[in-house]
């Protein structure tokens, strides 16, 4: 309904039936200053005008109609229904009197009364098209099939009015008639080319079927229609990241960056196609900035990650301390950190961190791994090696702590045919893996098997 209440409030402030001829020069003269009043945004000295006019004239309607108009923009809703009530009495005949008295009802809330209004309007002018189309708009909200009727009747009049076959196309659409709805969508685009919302409407309905080159065709030529639309330009980069063409999505994000440049989700995009490239000092770039326009913590950690991937742990350490700080609880955070410490060589920092992740969550296979491989560092093998079996209990294809396992009791040079098998497995889950093989080779050599392990020693240096 809100398409009726602009209709009111800002179309009929423009159009004005010629000045009638009132009862008396002094309502005139009071008239004329009214509106040269409302001309120059004095609305208080308007409406004490029209007033007066209405007073010496109490059949000036047109005054009565300005009256209900400027109480309106005033927020004086009971005033207003008083002089469009008086416009109606006055103007009986006239349709137009009815449609007023509607909406000035439908901003006050009356939908009811003002649905009764219209087709009383109606009545009188069967071709009134804002009666018509006001009447579609109200039954469409209700998702009544009445707003078809209302619509199928606008276009017999007017068969060429963009906007009513846009609206019928959503009344489709909204009740999954998509096909309906996307036919309505192309004949309103038929009458005005430059339609931006039909075309939207329909590229987004070829994205929910799947018809990805169908939408971006449609996406590109909304940009013909509006160049600088960041949210085509978002949705253009999201369709061809999905579609793996980086450089086109890319391309898409940044020039949404260009446009909307406080906008942090352009630069999260331009994070995530930089990693798929391995570029991680401008993934990181792009990373801080999204964390700077939105200061979401969870772009803290992606930041670091970047930071991480680019041998800067470091500064991965600082970001994480920081997002810790922020979201202690946070068990992704928690991670990270633990990792970070890690890599920039504090692993005691990282025992610190990882014990107090896995009281939280004992059942991440992943924190429980890390602290795992801290306790390693700091030369805890027993406490490293209870950690790598409660991986594999809650993990049992977990190939990293197998290896763990399997090279720790190779150096202890105990249980190794435990530790041969656990790296036979390890090295079927992942072939390829030149550590994993080392392992076995050195398992293998423990066991005084020479012959076998050196060739496999040998692969290993190859793979690493």
């Amino acid at each position: 309904m809100k398409k009726i209440i602009i209709a009111f409030l800002f179309t009929i402030a423009l159009v004005r039936i010629p000045v009638p001829v009132y009862a008396g020069t002094e309502a005139y003269l009071h008239y004329v200053q009214g509106l040269l009043a409302e001309r120059r945004g004095d609305i208080a000295t308007a409406l004490a005008e029209y007033q007066k006019t209405v007073e010496l004239d109490p059949g000036a309607v047109e005054a009565y109609r300005d009256l209900a108009q400027l109480n309106l923009r005033a927020g004086k809703t009971d005033a207003a229904l008083n002089a469009a009530e008086k416009v109606k009495d006055l103007a009986p005949q006239q349709s137009s009197s009815f449609l007023f008295l509607g909406n000035v009802q439908v901003v006050r809330g009356d939908l009811a009364k003002a649905v009764a209004n219209y087709e009383h309007a109606l009545e009188i002018n069967p071709s009134d098209l804002e009666a018509l189309e006001n009447l579609g708009h109200y039954y469409a909200a209700m998702n009544s099939p009445k707003a078809i009727e209302y619509y199928e009747k606008y276009l017999t009049f007017d068969p060429r009015n963009p906007e009513i076959y846009f609206h019928e196309g959503l009344f489709y659409q909204r009740s999954n008639q998509i096909d309906k709805a996307m036919d309505y969508y192309r004949k309103s685009i038929e009458q005005d080319p430059q339609g931006m919302a039909p075309r939207l409407a329909l590229a987004e309905n070829y994205e929910r079927q799947g018809s990805t080159d169908a939408a971006i065709a449609q996406y590109e030529d909304c940009l013909k229609v509006e160049p600088r639309n960041a949210v085509v330009y978002g949705r253009l980069g999201r369709l061809y990241d999905a579609e793996h063409n980086v450089d086109k999505a890319a391309s898409a994000f940044q020039n949404a960056r260009a446009i909307e440049p406080l906008d942090p989700a352009n630069a999260y995009w331009l994070a995530r196609l930089a990693e798929d490239k391995h570029q991680w000092k401008a993934a990181a770039t792009y990373a801080e900035e999204s964390y700077r326009l939105s200061k979401d913590p969870q772009f803290l950690t992606l930041w670091a990650y970047y930071l991480s991937l680019d041998s800067r742990p470091k500064e991965a350490v600082t970001i994480l301390e920081k997002a810790h700080a922020a979201q202690p609880g946070n068990s992704n955070v928690v991670l990270f950190l633990g990792m970070a410490y890690l890599d920039s060589q504090k692993p005691q920092n990282a025992v610190e961190v990882l014990e107090k992740g896995v009281q939280v969550s004992s059942g991440d296979a992943q924190m429980q791994f890390q602290l795992g491989v801290a306790y390693d560092r700091v030369g805890k093998p027993e406490q490293a090696l209870a950690q790598f079996n409660k991986v594999l209990q809650l993990d049992p294809q977990n190939a990293a702590a197998m290896n763990y396992i399997g090279y720790t009791y190779a150096e202890q040079g105990t249980k190794l045919l435990e530790a041969e098998g656990l790296l036979r497995k390890a090295n079927e889950l992942d072939p390829h893996n030149g550590a994993y093989l080392d392992s076995l080779g050195w398992a293998l050599q423990k066991e005084g098997r020479s012959a076998e392990a050196i060739p496999l020693l040998q692969e290993a240096a190859q793979l690493t």
